[in-house]
């Protein structure tokens, strides 16, 4: 564990070699095997179980774009539905 330890703290400056070894104790400052736990039982109650899962405005998507113009192209269409149902629904006009 020392020589991992001493591996990344040389690759991530910044990061020192103790603290790294000390997250795998109870000495552990930062509480991340707490934080982890929290942040599985939140996405386990999102309905998120592995990744990739992709989460838009509290909604679960079953197929999502795979690139960054993808990504681009799918909120360019919900933004211009949204604007669309508001200016119809509740008589939106620009300022």
């Amino acid at each position: 564990m020392k020589n991992w330890a001493k591996m990344v703290s040389n690759e991530f400056n910044g990061l020192y070699e103790d603290d790294i070894i000390n997250l795998f104790t109870d000495k552990d400052k930062h509480w991340s095997d707490w934080r982890t736990r929290e942040t599985w039982k939140a996405a386990l109650a999102k309905g998120i179980s592995g990744t990739p899962t992709a989460i838009v405005n509290g909604i679960k998507l079953n197929k999502y774009p795979k690139s960054a113009g993808e990504w681009d192209s799918f909120f360019e269409k919900l933004f211009s539905a949204s604007n669309k149902y508001e200016r119809n629904s509740w008589n939106w006009s620009p300022a």
